[in-house]
């Protein structure tokens, strides 16, 4: 891979980490006034509306090409990873939802070295398998933080999010060369609408006319931060690998657990930031490592 292009990639993926991130925390702040399916139905309505704006309905055009049943599929899968996802931050600690989301690097690495053939080297898949030992350490302190119950069936539900994203994401990188990043993101806020909406299609237009002038903000907030993830993220995949940009993106899980412990008063007990620490380390290291097979091709 050209190192310009890992540059970039880079950039892009650091964007999305931290969209994303923020994301997660506006999420739950939301939850006293509004849940997590109306939170999501509204965000897609806005980034379904607005890349059919600023595309100027070109969207629809290339969404007639023949790669619409990989589109679709990419809807699908991602509604389904993007629920399970927003469910586990409103039923477990933040950081403990974000730790088992973050298994879909070594589902993405897994299954793409199967399904589309990217070479991924054996030292890489030791790095990926020091991590899901630190999400495993770090998931096993987070048991005994009293802070909030954990949730068996939640866990369940985000680790199905974890290899629904995982696929999702592989169906993007294998569109990349083909679509651009806007049909992406408007094929899957159109089937984040079908879906959200046939949860709860009363109980979202009550929502919106009760919650309050700072709860409207946040949602808005959370609709902009969760286009700019979606648009970053997606347009990453065009200039890097599937399974590095899905295990870079693994940053989340220290950016969002910090911002929780600052922002939401969410604890992080002392052998669960050494396990964080370490899981950090192993992912310096494989950019790092990454970078350098870059630039000497």
């Amino acid at each position: 891979m050209n190192a310009n292009r890992f540059d970039f990639a880079f950039f892009l993926t650091a964007l999305h980490i931290t969209f994303f991130s923020l994301s997660a925390i506006i999420s739950k702040l939301l939850l006293s006034g509004m849940v997590v399916e109306n939170q999501l139905l509204a965000r897609a309505l806005f980034a379904a509306l607005w890349v059919l704006i600023v595309s100027r309905g070109q969207v629809l055009r290339h969404s007639c090409s023949s790669l619409w049943p990989m589109l679709l599929a990419r809807g699908v899968l991602g509604f389904c990873g993007m629920y399970g996802t927003f469910y586990a931050f409103s039923a477990l600690p933040v950081s403990f939802a974000m730790m088992i989301i973050s298994t879909t690097p070594l589902w993405v690495m897994f299954m793409g070295s199967w399904l589309l053939k990217e070479h991924v080297a054996i030292e890489n898949v030791i790095y990926a398998l020091l991590i899901l030992v630190a999400i495993y350490c770090f998931s096993d302190d987070a048991q005994r933080n009293d802070t909030q119950t954990i949730n068996a069936t939640a866990v369940a539900i985000a680790l199905a999010a974890s290899i629904s994203a995982a696929a999702a994401f592989l169906t993007i990188r294998k569109m990349a060369a083909q679509v651009g990043a806007q049909t992406i993101v408007f094929w899957f806020a159109l089937c984040c609408i079908v879906g959200f909406a046939s949860l709860s299609p009363l109980s979202f237009v009550q929502n919106v006319q009760q919650i309050s002038t700072e709860q409207c903000l946040l949602l808005g907030t959370l609709c902009v931060f969760g286009l700019l993830s979606d648009l970053t993220k997606t347009k990453a995949y065009q200039y890097a690998p599937a399974w590095w940009v899905s295990i870079l993106s693994v940053l989340t899980v220290a950016v969002s657990a910090v911002l929780a412990w600052w922002l939401l008063g969410e604890a992080i007990l002392l052998m669960q930031w050494w396990w964080m620490g370490l899981m950090m380390a192993v992912l310096a290291w494989t950019i790092y490592r990454h970078n350098v097979a870059a630039r000497r091709h």
